[in-house]
């Protein structure tokens, strides 16, 4: 475990400030004093698409996210929240990804 550093800003912060600081995922402009700090954030939303392939899960969530771009813009992340096959004559015929994709709205 690292000592903690005394000259960080985050102990020069109020604890109701840390707690912003945690909740909202934004990061202090460190130029301003601490009583005085911005906080700068960003606003996400997250939808939920679903995609297939015949080729393989991996295949199907690069199918998802390249369709999702098509209407989306800023998209950060995605969690692919469930998988499945559909199986015919004992063979997996194709692979379908259920995903939360997260994007970033615009200012």
């Amino acid at each position: 475990m690292r000592p903690l550093d005394t000259a960080s800003p985050i102990l020069n912060t109020s604890l109701a400030d840390i707690a912003v600081f945690a909740l909202l995922r934004g990061v202090f402009v460190e130029s301003q004093p601490p009583n005085q700090r911005e906080i700068i954030m960003s606003v996400a939303r997250v939808t939920e698409i679903s995609s297939s392939s015949k080729k393989g899960f991996d295949d199907a969530v690069e199918a998802g996210i390249k369709r999702a771009s098509k209407t989306l813009r800023g998209i950060a992340s995605a969690w692919a929240k469930e998988q499945k096959v559909s199986v015919k004559d004992g063979k997996v015929q194709e692979f379908r990804v259920n995903m939360m994709v997260t994007f970033v709205l615009d200012d």
